[in-house]
This record gives C-alpha cells, sequence and structure tokens, in this order.
C-alpha cells in the first residue's frame, strides 16, 4: 500500500541542529515505514548575522545526502519565487512576463471585448496581487506594470493605443 506525503520544511538556528533533525525524521521515516524521497530532499543555509553560506556538507539524511540549494537559486514558498537571501526579484519579473505573455497571447483575439476585458481581470492582475505585498515593486515600476495592463485592456477593446488610460 502506497501513501501519499506531503512536504516538510524544517528549521534551525545551525547546521548541527539541522543534522539531529534530519536523524530523528529518518528515524520515524524508518520506523512509520515512509520512504523518503532522497532525490526530492533539498537543504539551504544561510548565515544572516555574518551574511554567508552556511557549510552543508555534514548534512545527512539516513544513507544519502540531500540536494544543496544555492543562496541564488530559486525556491518557491507559498507560491511565490524567492531566493534563501529573500531576493524577490525573480517574482517580480515572473508577473512581468506572465502578463506580457498574457498580452500576447490575446493579440488578435476572437473573445467579445468584455470577456478579453475579463482575463485582464481575473488572470493578468492577481498574479500581480498575490506577492505584491512582499515583493517590494518600487512605484516605477508599479507604474509599468499598469502600463502593460492598460495596454492589455486597450487590446481587449480594439482600440488605439493613443487612447487615454483615465478611460480604463
Amino acid at each position: 500500500m502506497e501513501r501519499n506525503q506531503d512536504d516538510s520544511m524544517l528549521m534551525t538556528t545551525n547546521v548541527h541542529d539541522m543534522n539531529i533533525l534530519l536523524a530523528c525524521v529518518n528515524s520515524y521515516c524508518q520506523w512509520a515505514g515512509v520512504k523518503i524521497n532522497i532525490g526530492k530532499t533539498e537543504v539551504t543555509g544561510y548565515g544572516y548575522k555574518r551574511k554567508c553560506p552556511l557549510d552543508l556538507g555534514i548534512l545527512q539524511l539516513g544513507n544519502g545526502k540531500p540536494k544543496i540549494v544555492m543562496l541564488w537559486d530559486l525556491v518557491k514558498y507559498l507560491g511565490v519565487q524567492l531566493t534563501i537571501t529573500g531576493d524577490l526579484t525573480f517574482e517580480r519579473d515572473n508577473v512581468r512576463k506572465k502578463t506580457l505573455d498574457t498580452i500576447k497571447q490575446l493579440t488578435k483575439h476572437m473573445y467579445h471585448p468584455q470577456q478579453f476585458h475579463w482575463v485582464v481581470q481575473i488572470d493578468i492582475i492577481p498574479t500581480f496581487r498575490y506577492s505584491a505585498a512582499i515583493a517590494n515593486w518600487d512605484s516605477q515600476e508599479i507604474v509599468k506594470l499598469e502600463n502593460l495592463w492598460m495596454r492589455a485592456f486597450k487590446k481587449a477593446w480594439k482600440v488605439n493605443a493613443s487612447l487615454p488610460d483615465v478611460v480604463f
């Protein structure tokens, strides 16, 4: 019988304690008959006081070593893309890319303008809103993003790009 498992996150203040936690997880999983997929097991560590990566070479999970995620590698946490140091540049880039991709895909749409307008409201703008509170958008980036949304609305209604944005 195979059981579905969920992801877990372990956090400690140092590498030694993490190794102890991993040993406890391994012992429990052996006792419970749960198989750990070491190929999907990742660890990362950063010393925030010294602002440097931690040496994770001693970490062991059973007979295997977990994959080390580097500081610049993307991780997805609650659907938001960031690095372990908190860099959200990738999340902001992803929002812009998704906005541009959606506009491009719908450029020669066959939808009624109200349908396209609806796509902008339920697909493009919520992509931004999901991570807006934590993604550190500056005012210039937000203005550029709003301009993209206005571009999308103008495409939806098949009006000239020179039409003032205030209409939307």
